[in-house]
């Protein structure tokens, strides 16, 4: 079976850990035994890039034996009424893309299309000429928890992707239900993000070492994941538990200065160490040397590094949203419903007091049944047999 996969968002030589499971995800589906191809529809918005550089450009290469093809834009017109134009342009040089895959490739039998701006949108352009069914799966967060995309001509894009794919595919229950309600949607099912099997390689080691409390957070330095938050709760767990402290911080954005004055302490017992990017091998490692991930960011469609957290052992306090009601549960961390730092704290404080009841073994193993390449194999290569029968 031969599946072209096209991501919204993709890695780039300034962003190189940019939609990383978008690449788990083919390489898995190659390793068994699918061929699969990667177009990325890379739109710039900014008008100026728009002045400085040529329009179109398109980048081809074999990434480790992934044909990827990069389908590169940029804004002709800056205005809301510009992007009908833009759209067009997008579609049109992705198209040709495609039409040059093909040629080098052959034609796909499904295409994979992952969020609709503007992954989705291609795909049903492709469908639209060619009648290649396309599957989708949704990840884009600000469609539930923001207007931004309720108005004209966004939603009207976000319908015809949704109402034309083959099947709608959601990375969590709860996101699930949200999209199927608010755009009254019927062919939709559940598939959560894989965990790559380095995670499930690397379990926690530090269970009997508890004289610096080790904690790990992981994400963009934005205000949707909270950070200041976490670092608040950190200097609050003084009050609660007897130990030396450390936090690594891994993520980069706009927030970095404020969250590194935040950071500061004159408690030589709190460390709060920030690492700017990670590759996926050092996040794993970083995963096994810390006791816990605490995870305090406000919205998560699904919440990938909870369960990469319990692929390698070690459990999780984590801010309840969509994702957390398929990954935690009492045996593999805590969930908190309170946005503050003392909620924070005092749940960090109760995983440490009772580090050592975590069952490492059992946590791993119960995130490789849900969460494994094995089980995602399994129901996305299920799906795809389907569409083409029907």
């Amino acid at each position: 079976m031969h599946i072209l996969i096209i991501p919204s968002w993709y890695k780039t030589e300034t962003e190189p850990y940019s939609g990383t499971f978008f690449e788990e995800q083919a390489r898995m589906l190659q390793k068994n035994g699918f061929k699969v191809g990667i177009l990325y529809p890379n739109h710039n918005s900014s008008v100026l890039q728009f002045i400085k550089k040529p329009i179109f450009t398109r980048k081809q290469l074999d990434d480790n034996g992934l044909h990827t093809i990069y389908s590169n834009t940029k804004s002709i017109f800056p205005t809301i009424k510009g992007y009908y134009i833009n759209k067009i342009a997008i579609e049109k040089y992705a198209y040709r893309s495609y039409l040059n895959y093909c040629r080098e490739n052959g034609t796909p039998d499904i295409i994979h299309s992952h969020s609709v701006f503007w992954g989705g949108v291609v795909a049903y352009y492709i469908f639209q000429k060619t009648g290649i069914p396309f599957v989708h799966t949704e990840h884009l967060s600000s469609i539930i928890n923001s207007n931004e995309y309720d108005r004209t001509p966004f939603i009207n894009y976000l319908r015809e992707v949704y109402l034309n794919s083959k099947r709608n595919i959601f990375v969590s229950n709860a996101y699930k239900r949200a999209i199927e309600e608010k755009y009254h949607l019927a062919k939709s099912i559940t598939i959560p993000n894989l965990v790559n099997s380095i995670f499930f390689d690397s379990e926690g080691s530090l269970k009997d070492d508890l004289s610096t409390l080790k904690i790990l957070n992981i994400g963009s330095l934005i205000y949707k994941k909270n950070q200041l938050v976490l670092i608040k709760a950190i200097k609050l767990l003084k009050n609660y538990i007897d130990c030396r402290i450390k936090l690594t911080i891994v993520g980069d954005g706009p927030l970095y200065g404020i969250l590194r004055e935040e950071a500061r302490s004159d408690d030589e017992t709190i460390e709060i160490k920030f690492i700017n990017k990670a590759s996926r091998i050092e996040i794993s490692n970083l995963m096994k040397n810390n006791h816990l991930l605490v995870s305090t960011s406000l919205f998560e469609t699904f919440g990938l590094t909870l369960a990469e957290a319990h692929a390698s052992g070690i459990p999780v306090v984590a801010y309840k949203t969509m994702g957390t009601d398929d990954i935690m549960n009492k045996e593999n961390g805590i969930v908190v419903t309170n946005n503050s730092p003392d909620e924070f704290a005092k749940a960090i404080s109760a995983i440490y007091n009772q580090y050592q009841s975590f069952d490492s073994v059992k946590i791993s193993n119960d995130c490789y049944e849900k969460f494994s390449e094995e089980t995602i194999f399994k129901k996305i290569s299920e799906l795809y047999a389907n569409v083409l029968q029907k």
